[in-house]
């Protein structure tokens, strides 16, 4: 890589990172499922595995367990250039066994390529794109009623300018159903996999472990609490999420909530406060997230999410 494109990457890596997603140095692969999967588990602090919707792979495959038949879509985009979107199915194939595939893809259009004249001036040579996609399949397996355990195996594939790279991993996760509460544990990229590159770079992708919990509906306001930990190899710091979910009809055809969370910048975890609202209209439900951070430059941002039962 020349020392032009690379200044062009770093700087547009500095800003990636700061959209929330891991930093790592001199790095081409971002997790972008870190910017979230639906706007329902958004509106709680992005607590992870506990959504409904078959999304819910993306974060923990045990929590499969809980969206059963059903499809579900996710939409944001960050500062008017880069968008995000996710998409999953489910399909509970037996009594015990729940299966589901999805893909999260990001990509930005009209990214400049910039070199500096001999003034000492920056001057546009170009223009191009960059997408990172994550292509998951998975099942959640339930030996017991109140125990689920899952695996997915995930395809990763990203491109920034001529340079492109692919890898793929495994991950795992257990789902715990008590009378006081649920419990989830997962785990990411553990088998030490790597992603190569055409320019014959590589890297280890990052681990990460998970520990959340979900308590019973309280009687107050026929609510619920998320809470969620998050270790990732190479961060020195635990990611730290919580979220309260508040259900005002008896039907339950609505739904508030508002969380907090730990967003990772591009070098310190940063405080976001996220807000959410959803409609259950049966088969078909609508969510809406919200979030705001002072990551880059006191950003807001808006999530949507779709999800279809069958």
């Amino acid at each position: 890589m020349s020392s032009k494109k690379y200044k062009l990457y770093l700087a547009i890596m500095l800003v990636m990172a700061a959209l929330g997603t891991q930093a790592q140095a001199t790095t081409y692969f971002r997790d972008i499922t870190s910017v979230g999967t639906s706007a329902e588990m958004m509106g709680i602090g992005n607590v992870e595995g506990f959504s409904h919707q078959a999304s819910v792979l993306l974060e923990n495959p045990a929590g499969l367990g809980y969206a059963e038949n059903s499809f579900s879509g996710f939409y944001t985009s960050y500062y008017g250039g880069a968008n995000y979107m996710t998409s999953a199915i489910s399909y509970k194939a037996f009594p015990e066994l729940t299966l589901g595939v999805g893909t999260a893809y990001e990509w930005s259009t009209g990214l400049d390529y910039t070199s500096e004249n001999n003034s000492g001036e920056f001057v546009v040579e170009d223009t191009f794109g960059a997408h990172s996609a994550q292509f998951v399949g998975g099942f959640s397996y339930a030996p017991k009623e109140n125990i689920s355990i899952g695996g997915s195996w995930t395809k990763y594939v990203t491109k920034l300018y001529d340079i492109s790279g692919s890898g793929s991993d495994f991950g795992v996760g257990f789902l715990y159903e008590s009378k006081i509460g649920d419990i989830l544990l997962s785990g990411k990229n553990l088998l030490g996999g790597k992603i190569t590159y055409s320019d014959e770079a590589s890297e280890k992708l990052m681990r990460q472990w998970s520990v959340g919990i979900k308590s019973v509906p309280l009687p107050l306001l026929d609510s619920e609490v998320y809470a969620q930990v998050k270790r990732i190899s190479g961060v020195a710091d635990l990611s730290k999420s919580i979220g309260v979910r508040v259900y005002p009809l008896k039907n339950k055809s609505l739904s508030l909530s508002v969380g907090y969370k730990q967003k990772l910048g591009v070098t310190e975890l940063k405080d976001t406060m996220t807000a959410g609202v959803g409609l259950n209209l049966g088969t078909t439900s609508l969510q809406y997230g919200y979030d705001t951070t002072d990551v880059y430059q006191n950003s807001q941002q808006h999530y949507v999410s779709l999800c279809v039962k069958y």
